[in-house]
């Protein structure tokens, strides 16, 4: 199901997708933002905050697939425990994450106190797309230094 934002944006709605084909569609709208910015202040606000909660919706699907690996997914009945191995949350990523995630819930059409807060400008929206791509490299590069580091979690062939 598609929502049509303006002539040139459609946001798609993405429950169903990877969190690489999530931030394809943000960075397309992403896009396009400068101009509807100029063009229609308030379409241009509720179109940011739409694409803010479907950046939260993002940053909830790096944990099911970036973090933990698609260990646990939700709606399925598999627990994959031997991807354990690849599992590992440092500090500053964790605080990194939790850096963006608020922001994102800060500036979403579902966060009532999202009226008290000034609306993001296009470069800070591609700013804080920037830093999710970023952080998403930064948590799969530690995902696999901890497999190296943890041999003995390999399975047996």
């Amino acid at each position: 199901m598609n929502q049509t934002c303006c002539p040139s944006i459609v946001v798609t709605r993405q429950h169903h997708f990877k969190t690489i084909r999530r931030l394809g569609d943000q960075l397309l709208a992403m896009l396009l933002l400068p101009k509807l910015n100029a063009a229609s202040p308030a379409e241009y606000e509720y179109q940011v905050k739409n694409l803010y909660g479907r950046l939260r919706d993002t940053y909830e699907r790096v944990v099911e697939e970036v973090i933990f690996r698609d260990i646990v997914r939700r709606g399925t009945d598999v627990i994959r425990t031997q991807l354990l191995r690849y599992v590992r949350f440092p500090d500053a990523l964790a605080i990194r994450f939790h850096e963006g995630m608020t922001r994102a819930n800060t500036h979403s059409h579902d966060n009532p106190a999202a009226d008290t807060v000034a609306v993001p400008l296009p470069d800070e929206f591609t700013e804080h797309i920037s830093e999710l791509e970023a952080l998403i490299a930064d948590l799969k590069a530690e995902s696999e230094a901890a497999e190296v580091d943890r041999p003995q979690m390999k399975p047996k062939k």
